[in-house]
C-alpha cells in the first residue's frame, strides 16, 4: 500500500462546515448542494489562476519569452495557493462539473490563455506550459527540502 500513489481527497461538506464552525445544513442556505459548493470553489480557483497568468502576460516586456512568463506566473500562483492547486490538479476524487462549464470549460481557459503564448499552436503551448510547470510544482510539494529525498 505504501508504494501505491495516494490521492489527494476533496474535503467533505461536513469537514468544511466543521472548519467554518457551522452546522453542515448552514451551507445549504447559500448553495443547493455539496457539488455546487465544490463547483463554486473550483470556478473561483480556476479564475484566480487564469487571472494571475493573464496579468503576468499583460505586464510582460515586449521581448519577453511569453511561455516563460506564463510558466513563472503559473508556478508562483501554485506556490501561493497550495491547497487550491492540489484540489484543481492533484485530487484523486472525480471533481464535479463547474458552473463555468455552461460557458467555456475551465481547463479550456488555459488553452485560450495559451493563444497569447503561441497563437499558431495554443494546445501545444498549453500542454507544454502545464506539464513542465506542473512537474516543477509537484517536485516542490513532494520534496520541499530540495534534496529530492
Amino acid at each position: 500500500m505504501l508504494a501505491q500513489p495516494q490521492p489527494v481527497a476533496v474535503p467533505s461538506l461536513r469537514s468544511i462546515a466543521r472548519a467554518c464552525r457551522v452546522a453542515p445544513s448552514a451551507v445549504y442556505w447559500h448553495l443547493p448542494s455539496e457539488a455546487d459548493l465544490r463547483s463554486a470553489v473550483l470556478d473561483a480557483e480556476y479564475t484566480s489562476l487564469i487571472e494571475a497568468v493573464s496579468a503576468a502576460l499583460d505586464n510582460a516586456a515586449a521581448d519577453a519569452d511569453r511561455l516563460v512568463v506564463a510558466g513563472d506566473a503559473y508556478i508562483a500562483w501554485a506556490l501561493e495557493h497550495p491547497g487550491a492547486y492540489q484540489l484543481l490538479f492533484e485530487s484523486g476524487d472525480e471533481l464535479p462539473s463547474t458552473r463555468a462549464e455552461k460557458g467555456p470549460h475551465p481547463q479550456g481557459r488555459i488553452v485560450d490563455l495559451a493563444r497569447h503564448v503561441d497563437p499558431d499552436a495554443p494546445f501545444a503551448a498549453a500542454l507544454l506550459l502545464w506539464t513542465a510547470r506542473h512537474g516543477v510544482v509537484s517536485c516542490v510539494y513532494t520534496r520541499p527540502n530540495g534534496t529530492g529525498a
